[in-house]
């Protein structure tokens, strides 16, 4: 049971494309989600105001941010109910973890635009983006036990470990 049945009516090959698609379309997203404040602080002359540069330190942009963030999230659950005829199907019993979930991603974030303003992009990035799945990977092992099985355990030691890799070799050739 979903809020669009018709998902329902896809095949499951089509809803495997569709959430691979949409999961690649929110990695892109993501991975551009920087670029906006960074250009500024980049190529500071030309964003001149009343003879003032814009500031170099990537807190100052968190507030623009984080309200696109806010009025993009308001709008599109306007839809969803508009879509749903005002009458939303909300679990009450996620909505307080739902916002918690929402803070610790925006204080992570910050953690990220405070690693950028500090590091440079080079290191700053491969870290920011190997941690997170090397924790999750973790806690779908240890916790939710969602990993099992030798040859699955070995799969996902060499993941990480190339993933760890990676990301140490592009910071030190930085």
């Amino acid at each position: 049971d979903t809020d669009f049945p018709f998902l329902n009516r896809l095949s499951d090959r089509i809803q495997q494309i569709l959430g691979c698609g949409l999961a690649a379309l929110a990695g892109v997203f993501y991975g551009l989600m920087f670029i906006p404040d960074q250009y500024i602080r980049d190529h500071r002359q030309d964003f001149k105001y009343r003879d003032q540069l814009p500031p170099n330190n990537g807190l100052y942009y968190i507030n623009s941010q984080y309200s696109g963030i806010l009025l993009s999230s308001l709008f599109y659950f306007v839809v969803y109910a508009a879509l749903k005829r005002n009458k939303p199907r909300i679990n009450p019993s996620i909505a307080l973890p739902a916002m918690v979930s929402g803070v610790m991603w925006a204080v992570a974030n910050i953690g990220f635009i405070v690693a950028i303003t500090a590091l440079k992009n080079a290191v700053a990035y491969p870290i920011v983006n190997v941690l997170p799945g090397v924790v999750t990977s973790l806690w779908s092992l240890f916790l939710f036990r969602e990993i099992q099985g030798m040859k699955n355990y070995i799969y996902l030691g060499i993941g990480m470990l190339i993933r760890i890799l990676a990301a140490v070799f592009s910071g030190l050739s930085a």
